[in-house]
């Protein structure tokens, strides 16, 4: 028995000695990036410019992304026009005093203590219109119904062109409160004496519910899905072309309303590094948690520093369908 203690004991020790003989510290030399601005932007035709400032971090800093609140942003057009951002409420540089336009450049600078002046360049694209949306249904293998949508338009031959889809819908749903009031019934000649009674009162609000679409297309321009559910393409396929963009969207959205449902389609026509950052950015996050992926650099178009400056022109149809009850699947299109 002293003999297997023994034997014990010296494998217990073998097995720690082991085991720290493992253990190296290693330091790693990770040479000091100076920081950068990153500035990111999405102008668009008719809207106001919000322009979002914050800077890059080292690679171990956990420290909270900030906004940089006193820097210096101008934006301004190739026709010697320009006005300067102010700092709103939500910590967005904005400015409504700017118009913007379809094929016009744009040229956005920021500069702030501590940083390299950045500078970017955007077109604003001209939209291209939705001729129309033909419309049908169909069922799934669960036998569960789909809207099968075809939305049809003209390509512009003059110029390569870059799209971005989305479609959201319009819903209404009903709340019921119950109120209490005093009513008079009546009054007594005689006494003066008023008598009333409680009377309850309901209160009917319709509130309108917007929700986000999954547009499903495995239409062959299709380059990649957007991670709020959209599609972004190009026209290297289709180029100066009438093309008709096939998908199906499902109709739970609609059950339970209590009007009928709109379902807004947004054709966006993007400039082309809007289309390289977005197209880059959903390849980086699905290749972040492959460990065998090759890593993925997102596109930026922001002189000495990171970011997007991108522009955009919108083209807008809408179909209707009525509400969808929780009892069945049947729907119809208006």
């Amino acid at each position: 028995m002293k003999k297997s203690g023994i034997y014990i004991l010296t494998f217990i020790l073998f097995i720690i000695l082991l085991n720290s003989a493992c253990e190296k510290t290693i330091e790693i030399d990770i040479d000091e990036i100076s920081p950068m601005i990153v500035l990111n932007g999405l102008i668009e035709a008719d809207s106001s410019v919000v322009i979002s400032l914050t800077r890059t971090r080292h690679i171990l800093d956990n420290a909270e992304i900030s906004t940089l609140t006193s820097a210096f942003v101008e934006l301004s057009d190739n026709q010697g026009n320009s006005a300067i951002l102010t700092i709103d409420g939500s910590n967005k540089y904005v400015t409504e005093s700017f118009s913007v336009e379809p094929g016009t450049e744009y040229i956005i600078t920021a500069s702030a203590e501590g940083y390299y002046d950045v500078e970017a360049v955007c077109i604003i694209p001209e939209a291209v219109a939705i001729i129309r949306i033909d419309t049908a249904t169909v069922y799934n293998e669960w036998n569960e119904p789909l809207i099968s949508m075809g939305i049809v338009f003209q390509d512009d031959p003059s110029t390569d062109n870059y799209y971005q889809l989305f479609m959201m819908s319009k819903s209404y749903y009903t709340e019921w409160d119950i109120v209490e009031r005093l009513d008079t019934l009546y009054i007594d000649p005689v006494t003066d004496t008023v008598i009333t009674a409680i009377v309850l009162d309901t209160i009917i609000t319709r509130i309108p519910f917007y929700s986000d679409l999954y547009f499903e297309s495995e239409d062959l321009i299709i380059e990649e899905e957007d991670n709020r559910g959209g599609v972004i393409f190009s026209d290297q396929l289709i180029q100066g072309k009438e093309y008709i963009l096939k998908g199906n969207i499902y109709t739970y959205f609609s059950r339970g309303s209590q009007d009928t449902t709109t379902i807004y389609v947004k054709l966006h026509s993007i400039s082309k590094d809007y289309y390289e950052y977005v197209s880059s950015l959903e390849k980086h996050y699905y290749s972040k948690n492959d460990p065998f992926a090759t890593p993925v650099v997102v596109h930026s178009n922001i002189q000495d520093g990171l970011g997007i400056f991108g522009g955009r022109s919108t083209s807008i149809d809408s179909i209707k369908i009525a509400p969808q009850p929780y009892e069945d699947d049947i729907w119809e299109i208006y």
